[in-house]
């Protein structure tokens, strides 16, 4: 039998992703904090990592090597496919393929624009029920990239918290999609609106997107934002990081809106 998740919500998040842009100057760093998903956040089916470097072929095989996935995830890949049901779907690791940025405001105008390095995601997905979709994703924080070194350690380390040894993450679950069309033949696209939660530093924060969901080949879909996801850096609780990661960069201000996108290939595991 197929496993299935619990109903969750959209792929994105997207998280987490108050990234905020800080200038490569260095300072002390305040005293540093953990936060990681709750231990019962929803189990990840197929997860695998995308990564800017060199990415295993197997997303079965990516999920093996990263050391939060559950090990149940990779009995995944032995069930049989079964035609009109519910099926699991893993994030195919090819950060060209699959991907999870955000664009963030310093100084009063001034974007500063980066990705994370390090994304798990599974999803159970029916072709002929689209809106019974349920899928979460997993991000390493502090795994963010924004071109430039010092700039993302400063933000791993004040603004997420990293400790060397801990994997500082946030889960996005899919909590509802409402897609224009129920079912979808190879080929077919539909755009849909998504309910997302966000579970950051124990709590969950609520957020909606706008996605297309396209269906290229029999067992391979992308999910894809249509307009950037807007998130509140003091609604997800993080301005009192916001305000310590202003003060090490000499920032005269940090905007508290950050957007997110997201582009994500979905394959069964092999």
């Amino acid at each position: 039998m197929t496993p299935v998740l619990p109903r969750l919500s959209l792929l994105f998040c997207v998280p987490l992703c108050a990234v905020l842009a800080c200038n490569p100057q260095a300072a002390s760093p305040p005293a540093q904090q953990v936060f990681e998903a709750p231990a019962d956040s929803p189990a990840v089916p197929g997860a695998a990592t995308a990564t800017p470097a060199e990415s295993p072929s197997n997303p079965a095989d990516a999920a093996a090597a990263a050391p939060d996935a559950p090990a149940e995830d990779l009995a995944l890949a032995a069930e049989p496919m079964k035609e009109g049901v519910e099926t699991p779907f893993g994030l195919v690791p090819d950060m060209d393929k699959s991907s999870l940025s955000f664009v963030s405001t310093k100084n009063g105008g001034a974007e500063v624009g980066g990705t994370f390095a390090v994304i798990l995601g599974g999803f159970d997905l029916d072709p002929q029920k689209l809106s019974a979709t349920t899928g979460v994703l997993n991000v390493e924080l502090d795994s963010v990239n924004t071109g430039l070194e010092l700039r993302d350690t400063n933000i791993a380390e004040t603004f997420f918290g990293r400790v060397v040894g801990k994997v500082v993450r946030s889960d996005v679950e899919f909590l509802a999609l409402r897609p224009e069309v129920e079912a979808l033949p190879v080929g077919g696209k539909t755009t849909a609106d998504v309910d997302l939660r966000i579970n950051l530093r124990g709590s969950g924060n609520l957020a909606s997107a706008k996605v297309e969901l396209a269906r290229t080949s029999e067992l391979v879909w992308t999910m894809t934002t249509l307009e950037p996801v807007v998130l509140s850096i003091s609604e997800l609780g993080m301005q009192g990081r916001a305000d310590s990661l202003k003060e090490r960069c000499g920032h005269a201000s940090i905007e508290d809106k950050v957007t997110i996108s997201a582009q994500i290939l979905l394959s069964p595991p092999q």
